[in-house]
């Protein structure tokens, strides 16, 4: 009787084992999305800068399906540090830390399916970014990774030659240079530079130089 109650006990123990096996692994979908501004134009990723929002989402595909997670513990984690945890917590809003560079963000799903799963992804920082784009007469400054809603909220500063010069007073980011009385092939060198009214430290500056038509 033991000895049968004992095969009984060991049949089901490998039976439960090739059923766990059998399963596929639940996957992360863990997507994120920096608050800070690129032009519209922009078909790239926008990254944060120090101290932008970013938004983060999770989803759990199991065996095709997005899984349930309303009643599952969430824990999220930024650079090893403790940030929110909860039922069914599957987005985590955070401000990015700029002293730590990169940001590792770290999410722990403990006891779907009585598993403990987890994942990490690495967000990279940018630093803002301006280029000017246009010519020969009419340029564009375009601002990359600023923490801005739009381009209203930055203050813009042109020069040619050392000599500021004024952008259009309806579109800041916008300079009509005037060049008709200069010489065929005068050089110039235009510079734009571009700032956070509300965060004097985030600022980025842009030259070129070029030649008027000959």
């Amino acid at each position: 009787m033991i000895k049968t109650l004992t095969n009984i006990l060991t049949v089901s123990a490998i039976s439960y084992a090739v059923f766990a096996f059998g399963q596929a692994a639940p996957e992360f979908m863990l997507t994120w999305k920096a608050a800070n501004y690129a032009p519209p134009e922009y078909q790239g990723r926008v990254f944060p800068a120090s101290d932008t929002k970013v938004d983060v989402a999770l989803e759990l595909i199991d065996n095709g399906k997005l899984a349930d997670l309303s009643g599952t513990e969430i824990r999220w984690y930024v650079n090893n540090n403790s940030q929110k945890s909860g039922a069914g917590l599957k987005n985590f809003t955070f401000n990015t830390d700029g002293v730590r560079g990169d940001q590792a963000v770290r999410v722990v799903v403990n006891g779907y399916r009585g598993l403990a799963l987890e994942k990490t992804i690495t967000i990279p920082l940018a630093s803002p970014e301006v280029v000017i784009d246009g010519g020969p007469n009419t340029f564009r400054v375009l601002s990359y990774f600023f923490n801005f809603g739009d381009v209203r909220k930055a203050e813009f500063t042109w020069s040619a030659n050392g000599a500021e010069v004024a952008g259009d007073p309806d579109k800041p980011d916008v300079l009509l240079l005037d060049t008709r009385n200069l010489a065929p092939g005068t050089e110039i060198s235009l510079e734009a530079s571009v700032k956070n009214i509300f965060r004097t430290l985030e600022a980025a500056n842009s030259l070129i130089r070029f030649s008027t038509p000959q």
